[in-house]
């Protein structure tokens, strides 16, 4: 469900005021600091509520994401598809872990662009790592970074 509220943020302006009698500076009615202040007037914190919106909701995690030898035991074709999102998907992050046991941590291996496709080549000789796991998550133009997809895996043979 997305973001459409608002919320009450704290703010600080700072204001010019008239060091005599406290009030707003009447020489300066937006009440704005001006950077050339000749020094006459001082600058006051002034803290406000203020209504703000609420960021957006982040992307979901990109579905049907798949694993295909594009080239037996060289290249590894990765496949998924977008994800809803509020904002639009500006890259992908793809990562890697080259084992069987879990406790090998994932590492990135790519920010893809924002396509529904990429190919690695991961330094196999021999085939000494017997199969690749894989995850993902998008990243919209808000900043903000989805959940991961289920783990998919390809198997040297």
């Amino acid at each position: 469900m997305a973001n459409t509220g608002y919320k009450q943020c704290l703010t600080r302006m700072q204001v010019m005021v008239d060091p005599t009698t406290g009030l707003p500076d009447p020489n300066n009615p937006t009440g704005l600091v001006e950077a050339n202040d000749p020094g006459e007037n001082y600058i006051e914190n002034v803290w406000d509520i203020v209504t703000c919106p609420l960021p957006p909701d982040p992307p979901a995690a990109p579905v049907n994401f798949t694993t295909s030898w594009l080239q037996v035991n060289v290249a590894v074709s990765l496949t998924w598809t977008a994800p809803a999102s509020t904002y639009p998907i500006v890259e992908y992050d793809i990562w890697r872990r080259e084992s069987y046991t879990t406790s090998v941590s994932y590492r990135k291996i790519t920010g893809a662009p924002p396509g529904t496709s990429t190919v690695d080549t991961p330094n196999n000789p021999g085939g000494a790592i017997p199969r690749y796991y894989y995850k993902i998550r998008a990243k919209n133009s808000y900043g903000d970074y989805g959940p991961f997809s289920p783990e998919v895996w390809i198997e040297f043979t």
